[in-house]
């Protein structure tokens, strides 16, 4: 298994992009409008708008600008932003960019200039090496220096907290029930890799009495993490670490971390310096980072995949490079390994160019006779999980789909039954000709398409009906008015879900009426 944030999306917890929307709007929530507003809210709303603005200024989708992981990536780039080694080739930072306060002066400051005045009107030399003196270069310093970075540091510290509230509201697991039940039934357990920081799978495991090995807690840096192979047992390799994970930085550099586990309300053991905070990764440079157990996870989870010849993956975007580069590199180990994908969508335009890829690479190819080390299995979680960890590639059927039967309807209406024997379609559309060399050239007046499990949206025209999507081993009807010609056929186009080509063209032969 590969666990992605749409896979949490059933537990009631908030993708990526609402959730860091969700922090935002949390702490703005608590200013108090007679008081200033602290500065760690102030960076906070500097650098979600600024992330908002630049992809609106060409045009992109503003709401879809800033996830959690880019929010808490810019919070930390920021916080060191001179060292980046980009710094010495940005000219202007934006106001902000180095802290917030650029300019402002501390009121302690202001204090000590208006003391040093009251002491210095009564001294010979007004501008005397002394108080005024050290008064009005602190001013000056002040004034021409960069923020403060550490509130950087402080609005991050806010942000994990936040998150660990809203991530720790899980509203039900019972959907990731199937995660058990596949464990108890396979041999060997099952190894699931996850992309979240959440707990749910760990309370599911507990709720049925299966145990969950993490490793994690054992880690030493100079030693690989051990995931064995047992009945009954998950591995779960939770690759961008996780809401009770804390790393302990020892005082003494030399020292390595190491990785400690909070309980509920207990103490973090072992935990020392400054507040403890959620061991997670952002962005790229973190994923592959060697200062915790990144790189150790990312081996365990090759190893994993080593082992198994079918990956089902559940709610995940495909935009991780690292991730990726897991996947693709897994597949090229040969026809035995195939893949499957539960998503809420699949719509070739919004695939991104590397699962494009990978149909491309792997999917079916009707037209040179390859078939799919693919299956996708569309909806969500809760609904399809089960079914998709039963479901594995098949070959493409002859016949792909059936025409069951025509019968004469009222007012010179036919209905003809139909049943999908393939892999699942989508942007399905129907057409009914008078003969196979007519196909494409509707010769009747009107068209219609219901399927049995509504809701389905579809048009009808005088030409062919069309609608969203056709599952695998389910029967439609289509309705045509007027009297169907002995020889006809039904012509079905529509995208494979599981499919390397935007489309593919087959046809049913009509059944006697």
């Amino acid at each position: 298994m590969l666990l992605g944030a749409g896979a949490a999306v059933d537990a009631g917890l908030p993708l990526t992009v609402e959730l860091a929307e969700r922090l935002v709007k949390r702490a703005n929530s608590t200013v108090d409008p007679r008081r200033r507003r602290p500065d760690w809210i102030s960076t906070l709303n500097f650098v979600y708008g600024a992330m908002v603005g630049y992809q609106a200024e060409d045009g992109g989708d503003p709401l879809q600008a800033v996830n959690i992981e880019r929010l808490i990536s810019a919070l930390r780039l920021l916080e060191n932003s001179a060292e980046h080694e980009v710094a010495p080739f940005v000219a202007n930072w934006k106001p902000g960019a180095l802290g917030i306060g650029v300019g402002d002066l501390d009121r302690s400051m202001g204090r000590a200039m208006a003391d040093a005045v009251k002491r210095a009107i009564g001294e010979d030399a007004f501008f005397a090496e002394g108080p005024l003196m050290e008064a009005v270069a602190g001013i000056a310093r002040s004034a021409t220096t960069s923020g403060n970075p550490e509130v950087f540091r402080i609005a991050e510290q806010h942000v994990l907290e936040g998150l660990s509230e809203i991530l720790g509201d899980i509203q039900s697991v019972e959907y990731l029930r199937p995660l058990v039940e596949l464990a108890n039934a396979q041999d060997g357990g099952l190894d699931a890799i996850t992309l979240n920081y959440d707990l749910a799978v760990e309370e599911v495991a507990s709720t049925y009495g299966v145990g969950v090995e993490r490793s994690v807690p054992a880690w030493k840096p100079w030693s690989a993490l051990q995931f064995p192979v047992l009945d009954g047992n998950i591995n779960l390799l939770k690759l961008h670490g996780s809401l009770d994970w804390i790393q302990n930085r020892p005082s003494r550099g030399a020292t390595p971390p190491s990785i400690v586990i909070r309980s509920g309300t207990e103490e973090y053991a072992g935990a020392v310096g400054s507040p403890p905070r959620p061991w997670i990764v952002v962005g790229e440079r973190e994923k592959l980072a060697t200062d915790g157990p990144t790189l150790a996870l990312l081996q365990a989870a090759e190893e994993v995949l080593r082992r198994t010849t079918h990956l089902v993956v559940v709610g995940y975007s495909f935009g991780d490079a690292h991730v990726n580069a897991l996947i693709r590199n897994w597949m090229l180990g040969g026809p035995p390994r195939t893949l499957g994908v539960v998503d809420v969508t699949w719509e070739r335009r919004s695939l991104g160019e590397f699962r494009n890829a990978l149909l491309e690479e792997y999917g079916a190819d009707m037209s040179e006779g390859r078939e799919s080390r693919i299956v996708v299995v569309l909806g969500t979680t809760e609904d399809r999980l089960a079914e998709a960890l039963r479901r594995s590639p098949a070959t493409t059927p002859e016949p792909y789909a059936t025409a069951l039967s025509s019968t004469a309807m009222p007012d010179g209406v036919v209905r003809i039954d139909m049943v999908l024997h393939g892999p699942d379609l989508r942007a399905v559309s129907i057409n009914v000709a008078s003969s196979p060399t007519s196909m494409g050239v509707n010769t009747f007046s009107r068209l219609d398409a219901v399927v049995d499990e509504p809701p389905v949206r579809y048009t009808a025209s005088f030409h062919y009906a069309s609608f969203d999507h056709w599952t695998s081993g389910s029967a439609i009807s289509v309705y045509v008015r007027g009297p169907l010609p002995d020889g006809g056929v039904v012509s079905i186009a529509g995208e494979r879900l599981d499919g390397a080509h935007h489309a593919e063209h087959f046809s049913a032969m009509l059944p006697q009426s």
